[in-house]
């Protein structure tokens, strides 16, 4: 049973989605996921901006009390990240319509 208190199974989540970056992007592709802890607190950020998806002082999943425990860690960060791209693809410069003095 995993502990989410073991910071192994911080470091395996880790693991498990910049396996996933590096299928889809490669050696080359210029984000990754970070784990970092003051020896207190946990956190789960994306090296490109420093974007924090989870810490553990404010955790943000859905408790489940049908198993007394919160939403699963890294499906939680996979949907964190799925909107930070989305918002991402919202912000872009308008190049053609651009006056060029």
């Amino acid at each position: 049973m995993k502990s989410e208190n073991d910071q192994l199974y911080y470091i395996k989540i880790v693991e498990n989605l910049n396996d996933w970056v590096y299928e889809k992007g490669g050696d080359f592709f210029p984000i990754f996921f970070m784990y970092n802890t003051d020896g207190i607190s946990h956190c789960i950020e994306l090296s490109f901006g420093g974007f924090v998806f989870w810490d553990s002082e404010n955790d943000e999943r859905e408790y489940l009390e049908v198993t007394d425990e919160y939403e699963d860690l890294e499906e939680y960060i996979k949907e964190r990240f799925n909107e930070y791209v989305e918002l991402l693809n919202t912000i872009k410069f308008d190049i053609k319509n651009e006056d060029r003095n």
